[in-house]
């Protein structure tokens, strides 16, 4: 019982010491807002360096199909995809990748079965009809065509740049790529892009230009779809 009582009393102590030596110091220290710095004394972690996520392949998957190249050879039934970004064509040959880039070929098609095949050509191989220096870049997918004019489909990736805050915690933070899409339309080798909106899409066709805003207004067709700009395509010109 005493070793008990003195345990007890020395815990009370020391209590009691600390108690007043933390009263009389208490002065002495600065209790800040978590939610400020005050004179800059805390340093925030660094941000680690954005990244380029996304996937900037037309086709994520392995196709089969075939490669023309520039002096007009082809090659046949490879399996393949082509990636926007780099501007390349991959080649699964054996379980080793291959790469083919785009200063050697100028188009290239993916069979869809076994009589139908989709055909795309580099988008630069063609010409700008209001501007002879542009050159897009990506690819042009061949939607509909009577041989002389063709409806296409431009691929083309594009990278979201981060624009993260890190006070706010708010935005991207790493840079994302994206696969766009627009139509053009391709004349005697030379294209332009199709307008998205409806009053304007009949303007750059100035001898139908009436009968095709006509048309798209009785039909209720959106020029941003792709089934909708193949209806109008086969309509006036096949």
């Amino acid at each position: 019982m005493k070793r008990s009582g003195r345990i007890v009393a020395v815990v009370f102590l020391m209590t009691s010491i600390i108690s007043i030596s933390f009263a009389q110091h208490r002065a002495e220290f600065n209790f800040i807002d978590q939610s400020t710095n005050p004179g800059g004394i805390m340093n925030e972690m660094p941000l680690k360096d954005p990244e380029i996520i996304g996937s900037s392949y037309l086709n994520n998957d392995w196709k089969f199909g075939g490669v023309i190249l520039r002096d007009n050879k082809v090659i046949q039934n490879v399996s393949m995809k082509y990636d926007l970004f780099n501007k390349t064509l991959e080649f699964n040959h054996s379980g080793a990748v291959k790469i083919l880039k785009e200063n050697s070929f100028y188009a290239f098609y993916f069979m869809e079965n076994k009589s139908d095949s989709a055909m795309y050509y580099l988008a630069s191989f063609f010409t700008a009809k209001t501007n002879a220096e542009k050159k897009e870049s990506g690819v042009f997918e061949l939607i509909a065509t009577n041989g002389n004019q063709s409806l296409l489909k431009h691929h083309e990736a594009k990278v979201l740049e981060s624009n993260y805050v890190m006070g706010m915690d708010m935005g991207r933070k790493d840079h994302e790529l994206r696969v766009k899409h627009s139509f053009f339309f391709l004349e005697d080798d030379m294209y332009m892009e199709l307008p998205t909106k409806k009053k304007e899409f009949g303007n750059i066709f100035e001898e139908q230009e009436d009968a095709i805003n006509e048309f798209i207004k009785i039909n209720r067709l959106n020029p941003k779809k792709e089934d909708d700009l193949i209806i109008i395509f086969q309509k006036f010109f096949l």
